[in-house]
């Protein structure tokens, strides 16, 4: 009896074992990225950063658009933050920023409609409408920008994509400013 108990439990350790072993799903680590951050600008002009917010649906995750429409996120990778703090981030280097708000400077706000990849493109895919409020006056400067994705869809070569996008809606903003 005591030998029957012994080898159900054997058994039983067995196949628990078995199945651990063969429904183990492989480990993938979760990569952060960034968008590039280039040396700063001395020459830009100063601004006051506004409100900046989010209606693309993208978030810390890798936002991507299949041929058929369907959005989908990747769980593995990731952005080291929310674009839109991204974006208002890259302000930064783009301009001289007074954080305080001097009522003489321009406030730049932002509304993110796309930061997204489509996977049928392959292509980074940015949409924003930036909100310039000068002297009691707003213009709103609306930048669509797609960049081609170098190489397979990894997180490096989509954020190289993206940063690409960003850094030419940071020159149309640095033009309108001067306006």
């Amino acid at each position: 009896m005591n030998n029957l108990r012994l080898i159900f439990a054997a058994v039983g350790v067995a196949a628990v074992v078995a199945g651990c072993v063969f429904s183990q799903n492989a480990y993938i680590e979760n990569s952060d990225f960034d968008l590039a951050l280039p040396a700063f600008d001395k020459s830009a002009g100063m601004m006051t950063i506004g409100v900046f917010q989010n209606l693309s649906g993208a978030d810390s995750r890798y936002l991507c658009r299949r041929s058929d429409g369907q959005m989908i996120k990747r769980e593995y990778l990731r952005w080291v933050m929310a674009p839109e703090l991204l974006l208002q981030r890259r302000m930064y280097g783009a301009f001289t920023v007074d954080p305080y708000g001097a009522e003489k400077l321009p406030r730049i706000g932002c509304t993110l409609l796309r930061f997204e990849f489509d996977e049928g493109a392959a292509a980074a895919k940015f949409s924003a409408e930036f909100f310039i409020e000068r002297e009691g006056k707003r213009r709103i400067i609306r930048v669509d920008e797609s960049e081609p994705l170098k190489g397979a869809f990894t997180g490096a070569s989509g954020a190289a994509a993206m940063s690409a996008c960003v850094d030419r809606a940071m020159n149309v903003l640095k033009g309108a400013l001067k306006k």
